[in-house]
């Protein structure tokens, strides 16, 4: 048991100073790889319309703090859409890169993973906001009962929320955003005529990140 527990010790020792040592820069630029899902919705109470998404995004901090971020997503299992293409334009701000300097205590090898993460992840946030443009490939399929495209053309106010750690010069984590949608994209064909002609005006989205920052 103590022998492991040295083994434990060690290893974190060695992960936390390899993490102090990559927190002494801040680097200015970032690029890397998003996949996710977003729901768009209509009234309250019916049934969005949904997709699976993967992208790429980067972005460039001009003062280490505030910066812009572009990507481009694609969507490809909306009801009455073959796939689509968005093009995020963010404002970006971030926080400094932080992570927890209590001391490293444990008993079990549960504590102790609760502990490692605890300081490997840094309070690194990232919030954005800005326009998201689009375009939507009409599929071919008749629509009787779900979401009809009706406008190809996409445009919607977003906010998000990213929330990363970093190991050396790669992060992980995830992000969480919601859109409102003037252009009012898909429309619901439903026999019922409560649901009949709900149009999608806004969305939510969540979604994993792996990245990687450089100078």
């Amino acid at each position: 048991m103590q022998w492991n527990k040295f083994c434990l010790s060690a290893f974190v020792f060695l992960v936390t100073a390899f993490n102090v040592k990559a927190q002494e820069y801040e680097p200015a630029k970032d690029l890397g790889s998003e996949f996710g899902i977003t729901g768009m919705f209509g009234k309250e109470g019916i049934d969005g319309n949904s997709s699976p998404f993967y992208g790429i995004s980067g972005a460039y901090f001009y003062d280490l703090r505030n910066g812009v971020r572009v990507g481009i997503n694609r969507y490809y299992d909306y009801s009455g859409a073959q796939y689509g293409y968005l093009l995020p334009i963010y404002y970006a701000h971030r926080t400094s890169s932080s992570r927890s300097k209590a001391p490293f205590e444990f008993e079990t090898f549960g504590e102790f993973m609760l502990e490692l993460f605890t300081h490997l992840i840094p309070g690194r946030a990232e919030f954005n906001v800005g326009p998201v443009l689009g375009y939507f490939k009409t599929s071919n399929q008749t629509i009787n009962n779900g979401y009809k495209l009706t406008n190809q053309a996409y445009l919607a106010a977003n906010a998000k929320i990213r929330l990363t750690f970093q190991i050396w010069r790669f992060n992980l984590g995830g992000n969480f955003g919601a859109s409102y949608i003037p252009s009012k994209n898909f429309y619901l064909v439903s026999p019922d005529p409560m649901l009949n002609g709900n149009r999608t005006s806004w969305s939510l989205e969540a979604g994993a990140i792996l990245s990687f920052s450089f100078d």
